[in-house]
């Protein structure tokens, strides 16, 4: 019986938005723990005047994501995805029975996650770490049994989220 594995991984990474999959590089790396990790906030005033950091950009695209995967919206979560990770969204879609395009694969998800009730809070950002074009996002998921790493990388200017590895963890179980 496959149905309650499937349902456990969308409960865990779609509804949710970001899912870790990955490791990030090693080696010297900025890592920031959060001030109000949930928003994507700065930690104070001051900061509110100064340019996005990556940092900043980085907490605002997980938490749009998360945001957006729970309310079926395909357009903010693709336009956040790499192109592999577009690829591995629709990958994952046919394991829920949603077919199509990236957005449209989107919205399949989210629906069938209100049909199962598998809505869940926004994980927790604890720890950005940003080396150059490369990221990584440590998430913690309400009743997870450890923190999860989400990969992003910069692309053409706009940080994107690289494959959460999905599809192959459906196709494992």
């Amino acid at each position: 019986m496959r149905a309650r594995p499937i349902s456990i991984l969308c409960a865990l990474a779609l509804s949710l938005g970001a899912v870790a999959c990955g490791n990030d590089n090693g080696g010297a790396s900025r890592e920031t723990p959060t001030a109000d990790a949930d928003s994507g906030a700065p930690a104070s005033a001051d900061d509110a005047t100064k340019p996005a950091t990556d940092e900043a950009q980085i907490r605002s695209l997980i938490a749009s994501s998360q945001k957006a995967f729970r309310t079926g919206d395909g357009q903010v979560v693709c336009a956040g995805l790499t192109a592999a990770g577009q690829k591995d969204i629709i990958a994952y879609g046919k394991a829920v029975g949603a077919a199509g395009s990236c957005v449209e694969v989107v919205k399949g998800i989210a629906e069938y996650n209100r049909q199962e009730d598998l809505a869940q809070p926004p994980a927790k950002i604890l720890v950005v770490r940003v080396k150059g074009r490369n990221a990584v996002v440590v998430l913690r998921f309400k009743g997870a049994a450890a923190p999860l790493r989400q990969r992003l990388q910069k692309v053409n200017g706009d940080w994107k989220q690289l494959p959460y590895g999905l599809a192959a963890a459906v196709n494992g179980l």
